[in-house]
């Protein structure tokens, strides 16, 4: 079960980037599975990302600030949806509720 600001992380990465859900490993595996497929390869890549950079904590305000302003409509304008998502990937990979990683699958 989420916590609430789990699940408001997630649904600003929804809104802000346009994607419809989030898969865990262990889902994509059991859906690989079922389709006949098998895991040969699985690759944590988020320790390698840049976290927090000065440009991702300037962008974490203008969200807050933007929240304020306009608490339903920056979702809806291109511009401002993207750095919404992206602020909302930056908190989640922080926490590590979301990773970015490579999954291998082969017949």
């Amino acid at each position: 079960m989420l916590f609430h600001l789990d699940q408001k992380v997630i649904d600003d990465f929804r809104r802000g980037w346009r994607v419809r859900t989030l898969v865990s490993i262990e889902d994509a595996v059991s859906a690989a599975q079922s389709a006949g497929l098998e895991l040969v390869d699985d690759v944590d890549f988020t320790s390698f990302l840049e976290i927090g950079r000065p440009r991702d904590v300037m962008i974490r305000y203008f969200v807050w600030a933007m929240g304020l302003v306009a608490p339903a409509g920056v979702a809806r304008l291109p511009r401002y949806a993207n750095l919404l998502g992206g602020d909302a990937l930056q908190r989640g990979l922080r926490s590590g509720m979301i990773q970015h990683r490579l999954a291998v699958f082969r017949a």
